[in-house]
């Protein structure tokens, strides 16, 4: 549902590009997509790599209307990544995000990748993503509604502002005591 978070990984599929010169045409090939190997791991990682990887996988609306929801590429590290919309077997959308764009071309100025997706009741539709990176190779990929992303985050900004201000507040109180007591063990 759209109020939730869905991970991909486990319904992901991936193979190995060792040249970088496959094509979106060539890895829906019937030849190419056999190819594919199921991805087992909580979160794909291949290390570091010179090779591109392709991932693809299917989600579906279960609900009775239509939904935007937001695909999550959860590793901010990725230098390239082309991800491919397929619906109804055609090549419909193609969106390029990654960590050599500037933050401003981001389509949602986040951390993370995100690309909002909207998706008709009952319609099926494929996912592709070329990734090519120098830093670790991993992909972990979610699927978010809006609301609990927005949820989620604001969890996560309160969690880290506790962190933070403790860490600020236990400073100032060692820096306060050197301060007063000249002793250097504060």
């Amino acid at each position: 549902s759209a109020t939730e978070r869905i991970s991909l990984t486990s319904s992901l599929y991936y193979l190995e590009d060792t040249t970088g010169t496959l094509t979106i045409d060539d890895v829906r090939s019937e030849a190419s997509l056999v190819q594919f190997q199921s991805n087992t791991a909580e979160t794909p990682s291949f290390g570091f790599t010179k090779s591109s990887y392709w991932f693809r996988t299917q989600i579906e609306n279960p609900n009775p209307s239509s939904k935007p929801y937001l695909i999550a590429i959860e590793y901010p590290l990725l230098d390239d990544v082309e991800i491919y919309v397929v619906r109804e077997k055609e090549r419909v959308e193609h969106i390029h995000v990654g960590d050599h764009q500037s933050f401003g071309e981001r389509p949602i100025f986040h951390r993370n990748f995100l690309v909002t997706l909207p998706i008709n009741p009952n319609e099926p539709i494929d996912l592709f993503f070329r990734v090519t990176t120098s830093s670790s190779m991993q992909f972990p990929l979610a699927l978010y509604g809006h609301a609990y992303l927005q949820k989620h985050e604001q969890t996560e900004l309160i969690i880290q502002g506790i962190y933070y201000g403790t860490m600020l507040v236990m400073m100032l109180y060692n820096i306060f005591l050197f301060a007063s007591l000249r002793e250097m063990t504060y």
